[in-house]
């Protein structure tokens, strides 16, 4: 409806959280120069480029946090085990 109205592609997605600031000033430059149509498929390069690292980051932080929950159980497992082995045998001796 903005864009019908006569306002400017930018002027139309400034309300909008869809785009980063640095997306709308490049569909800026786009329409100051003439070349939308170039801008447009680098904006949609940039946040492809954006969306791929932080899935990258999101996958390697919930790797490492993965690893830290295995590593915590079988630590805990591996205390448990003791505990009761040596535990019992000092019952066992009285002690």
């Amino acid at each position: 409806p903005r864009i019908q109205e006569g306002q400017t592609l930018v002027e139309a997605f400034s309300g909008c959280n869809f785009l980063t600031p640095m997306a709308r000033e490049m569909l800026l430059v786009g329409e100051h120069t003439g070349n939308l149509e170039d801008q447009c498929r680098k904006v949609s390069e940039y946040h492809l480029a954006e969306a791929t690292q932080a899935s990258e980051t999101a996958t390697k932080a919930l790797g490492v946090a993965i690893g830290l929950a295995v590593a915590m159980l079988v630590g805990y497992i591996v205390i448990t085990f003791y505990s009761n082995l040596y535990g019992g045998m000092m019952d066992g001796l009285g002690i």
